[in-house]
C-alpha cells in the first residue's frame, strides 16, 4: 500500500477501500484480543499509520478521522461505561447505606423519646411518693 497511498490521497473509492480493509482488521483484533492487547495494537497501528502517511495530508487525516470516530471511540466508551456502572452501583450502595443510616437514627430518636417519657413518668411518681410520705408524716 505505501506506494499506492500517493495515488490514494486523490482517489476517495480506494480511500474507502483502504479504511474498509482497516475496519475489518480492526474489528477482528477488537473481537479476538483482551481490551490491553487491542488498545496497544490500536496505538500501534496509529503510530505507523501517521510515520507512512506523513505525506499524504489528506489521507492521514481521514484515517484519523476513521479511528478517532469509529475504533479509538469504541474502546474509549468501552471504558468510560465500565466506569458509569461502577459510579451508578457506587451511587446506589452509599444511597442505601445512607437510608439505613437514616432509618437506624430515626430509631435511636424514637428510642431517646421514649426513655424520656419513661424519666419523666418515673420522676412524676417519685415526686408523688415524696409527697405522700410527708402527708404521712405530717399526720403522725
Amino acid at each position: 500500500y505505501e506506494k499506492e497511498f500517493p495515488d490514494m490521497e486523490e482517489d476517495e473509492e480506494r480511500t474507502g477501500e483502504l479504511l474498509g480493509e482497516y475496519g475489518e482488521i480492526m474489528d477482528r483484533l477488537h473481537e479476538e484480543s483482551r481490551p490491553e492487547i487491542y488498545s496497544y495494537m490500536l496505538d500501534f497501528i496509529s503510530r505507523i499509520a501517521e510515520h507512512v502517511l506523513r505525506k499524504e495530508s489528506r489521507l492521514k487525516e481521514r484515517m484519523r478521522e476513521f479511528m478517532g470516530g469509529q475504533v479509538i471511540r469504541t474502546r474509549t466508551d468501552e471504558i468510560i461505561e465500565q466506569g458509569r456502572q461502577e459510579e451508578r452501583k457506587n451511587t446506589e450502595r452509599e444511597r442505601e447505606n445512607a437510608e439505613r443510616e437514616r432509618e437506624r437514627a430515626e430509631r435511636e430518636r424514637k428510642n431517646a423519646e421514649q426513655a424520656k417519657k419513661r424519666a419523666e413518668a418515673a420522676e412524676r411518681e417519685v415526686m408523688l411518693l415524696r409527697r405522700e410520705l410527708e402527708l404521712l408524716k405530717s399526720n403522725q
